[in-house]
């Protein structure tokens, strides 16, 4: 029986103890072509694991720097907040005190020299029409 126009291949059909060997020896071959990848293969798969274990390292130090980045925001956000309230009330304050209380106290002591300064100048104005 002849499975190809090739009349050379009808003796390896036609004797399975012939595929049999050929058949073992390729599954030997793919075998030992196979073990040779396994160590690739395993520094493949430790270095991907060692990139694993420091990328989630990178990733936890990256989440606790952005946890301090945002105590540190909040932070600045509440001294600016409390800055603009101090520029806000100081010049409030300085208002407040030059009206009611600086104002008044110079007020008061203003009139006073002012009327002594009037008593001067009438004796001045009586000593003159008495000479």
């Amino acid at each position: 029986m002849s499975y190809f126009k090739n009349k050379t291949l009808d003796p390896i059909w036609d004797n399975p103890d012939i595929l049999k060997a050929n058949s073992a020896k390729k599954v030997q071959e793919i075998s030992e072509k196979l073990s040779n990848f396994q160590h690739p293969i395993n520094i493949t798969n430790q270095k991907l694991s060692n990139i694993e274990g420091h990328s989630a390292t990178r990733n936890n130090r990256l989440l606790k720097a952005a946890e301090c980045n945002e105590k540190t925001s909040k932070t600045a956000l509440k001294i600016s907040v409390f800055a603009i309230l101090i520029a806000v009330l100081m010049p409030v304050v300085q208002i407040g005190y030059n009206e009611l209380w600086r104002v008044p106290q110079e007020t008061e002591s203003a009139k006073t020299m002012i009327n002594s300064l009037k008593k001067e100048i009438e004796a001045l104005r009586e000593q003159l029409k008495n000479n």
